[in-house]
């Protein structure tokens, strides 16, 4: 059966960190010692999104996705942000909140994340088309409920969320936020490439999904040096990358250095090689085809 043929910086981090196989092999040693979390739900894209939404809002003393937020009306969202623990600090900035109390009610978290989560379908919907966020906007204000009203459709996924949460909650809530501030949706690359969490000097990718397999684990790998070299190019003062496999309880953290240079194989010179990939992403005709 043919496969996809790669892009060329799929092709330029494979040739560049020929190591990959080791670590993959390592990180799925590691996975399958651990039994995942079930994850019933007919949905598992949008569980995924909503878990993302959850822990940035569990994680960040600033609300994030603000642009989501904005989509559902101010009165909305003020709702779902005070919920979620989020206050306003006094002042007449509309983006003026801070976390109040610094563990939030799973409860508030989940209904804010759950309306994030669904805003985000509208706006990426598996058409593939491009909507316009401001006609999405001027829908919701004139039908609010065109975001379905919480009941049974959200069973499922409530069950699975506790499932999670009970996990994070139980020390990795506290592991991240021991690295630093929060950051959500960093952009990279003047948007080419976008970070879960930048969380003190770490960056940090989210995956709730399944990680069994070795395609899967070169795919967070790759992730994990595109961001870390894009991080370094933007100029971000980041020193190490990470990953949290919600459903296998496994937070895996790196320092920057020593994670590259094994993966190359070699001591590298993280400057060139930050602004070679950038360069290959920055590309016209590779834009384009991508």
């Amino acid at each position: 059966m043919p496969t996809n043929p790669k892009s060329p910086a799929e092709s330029w981090l494979s040739r560049n960190f020929p190591q990959q196989h080791a670590l993959s092999a390592e990180i799925g040693t590691d996975l399958r010692s651990h039994t995942p979390i079930p994850v019933d739900v007919a949905d598992k894209a949008f569980l995924g999104n909503l878990m993302e939404y959850a822990i940035g809002l569990s994680l960040c003393d600033r609300p994030p996705y603000l642009d989501r937020f904005r989509l559902l009306g101010e009165d909305r969202a003020g709702r779902l942000l005070g919920r979620a623990g989020y206050h306003k600090d006094g002042t007449a900035d509309r983006n003026s909140w801070w976390r109040g109390a610094l563990t939030p009610s799973p409860t508030g978290v989940f209904h804010a994340a759950y309306r994030l989560a669904q805003v985000n379908e509208l706006l990426n919907p598996r058409w593939a088309g491009r909507p316009d966020p401001e006609m999405i906007a001027r829908i919701l204000e004139r039908h609010p409920d065109a975001v379905h009203p919480h009941g049974s459709e959200t069973g499922f996924e409530r069950l699975a969320f506790d499932d999670l949460w009970t996990s994070y909650a139980g020390g990795f809530y506290a592991a991240l936020r021991s690295y630093g501030t929060a950051t959500a949706k960093v952009l990279l690359l003047n948007g080419l490439r976008q970070a879960d969490f930048f969380v003190g000097t770490t960056i940090l990718e989210v995956k709730s999904g399944r990680l069994d397999q070795g395609l899967y684990l070169t795919q967070l790998i790759n992730q994990m040096i595109s961001y870390a070299l894009l991080a370094r190019f933007d100029g971000h003062p980041v020193t190490h990358v990470a990953a949290y496999a919600i459903r296998y309880q496994r937070l895996l953290r790196f320092r920057i250095e020593p994670f590259l240079a094994r993966l190359a194989d070699r001591r590298l010179d993280l400057g060139k090689a930050s602004a070679e990939f950038a360069s290959i992403l920055q590309d016209p005709s590779y834009r384009t085809a991508a």
